[in-house]
């Protein structure tokens, strides 16, 4: 009984969920009201207020929905590529063994084709997300450390076990050579659209990561973990010195470091970044370490440096993949020289030279 559409969404329907999730065993939604939130291109989300039949303290009265994208095409793209499956997995299956913030989750569905999903969350407000234009604060980085390397020290070392399949793993599924075929395939078109936002010298390690990405996906630094992959400001909520991380369509095998280095490339200021990015990877480090690892410095700051470039293929791909829209354009164009910069800062060319 998986929701497609916001029409779906009855109160008989929402009963029958609740109830097959161990929830308002007497009881039952008699109203339902929504309101859209934000505006995502993979999925639709809204806010809805729920009326029930007697008081409960089983379910808030405000809680979010998540399902699949109206439009078609985007839709099936999306089924195709398992976003929606690893998301619904995610809550699933991951969440439970670790310690970073999210939403609490109260109902997941997943079509037999993962075209369709349906996830009812909690309602985090007056919580607000970051700003990938704003860029995050100093208080707002720190949080987010914390929480990935929470996230990152739960499948250390166990991510390339075949026991999550709905995980993400390039490498060893082709190596990259199929994101590099992409990304050669794109870059010019790319390049056609935010050149002129770009200095010759980003231009040059865009031009030589593009020729290299399977290099860079290839290279051997360790241990793996499971990764969120989109890690940015307009994926995190914040208020009152807390954070919870959203939106889990892109979870990934990845580096110990994949999600810090990522936030602090597009998610942060240059000079901020810059001022504050080798005691952040401390920080870090001193949060994943606490976790049972033990991570030096050197390693991570290593790892630090070459997943800068995790940021190109997915802003690269992301933009060209998406239609022209005025404040993604402004998003995409910063966080390319968000991203570029930072491999140039680090020297992230000595791994794929």
């Amino acid at each position: 009984m998986t929701i497609r559409t916001f029409n779906d969404l009855t109160p008989e329907t929402l009963t029958a969920l609740l109830h097959g999730a161990g929830l308002l065993a007497n009881n039952a939604v008699s109203k339902v009201d929504y309101a859209p939130i934000g505006t995502g291109k993979l999925s639709t989300n809204l806010r809805l207020e729920l009326t029930f039949d007697s008081p409960t303290d089983e379910l808030p009265h405000r809680c979010v929905a998540k399902l699949a994208a109206p439009d078609e095409t985007t839709r099936m793209m999306a089924g195709a590529q398992g976003a929606y499956g690893s998301e619904v997995s995610f809550y699933r299956e991951l969440a439970p063994q670790c310690a970073i913030a999210v939403p609490q989750v109260y109902v997941t569905e997943l079509s037999d084709d993962q075209q369709y999903f349906f996830i009812l969350m909690s309602d985090l407000s007056p919580a607000k997300p970051g700003s990938n234009l704003d860029g995050l604060e100093l208080e707002q980085i720190e949080l987010a450390a914390k929480e990935a390397a929470h996230l990152a020290a739960a499948f250390y070392g166990e991510a390339e076990a075949d026991k999550y399949p709905f995980v993400l793993n390039a490498a060893k599924a082709d190596g990259g050579e199929f994101g590099q075929t992409l990304l050669i395939q794109y870059w010019p078109q790319f390049k056609e659209r935010f050149g002129s936002v770009l200095s010759s010298e980003q231009l040059a390690f865009g031009d030589l990561y593009v020729q290299n990405h399977a290099k860079y996906v290839q290279l051997d630094y360790g241990p793996r973990t499971i990764v969120h992959g989109d890690y940015r400001a307009e994926n995190m909520l914040f208020h009152k010195g807390k954070m919870w991380a959203v939106d889990w369509q892109t979870i990934a095998v990845g580096s110990a470091l994949t999600d810090l280095s990522y936030l602090l490339g597009g998610s942060v200021d240059p000079l901020l970044r810059r001022e504050h990015e080798r005691r952040i990877v401390e920080y870090y480090c001193e949060h994943f370490n606490a976790r049972g690892h033990a991570l030096s410095y050197d390693q991570a700051w290593s790892q630090y440096r070459h997943q800068a470039m995790h940021g190109l293929m997915i802003t690269i791909l992301g933009a060209c993949f998406s239609a022209p829209e005025e404040r993604s354009d402004r998003m995409f164009s910063k966080m390319i020289r968000g991203h570029l910069q930072h491999c140039l800062d680090v020297n992230a060319e000595e791994f794929i030279s």
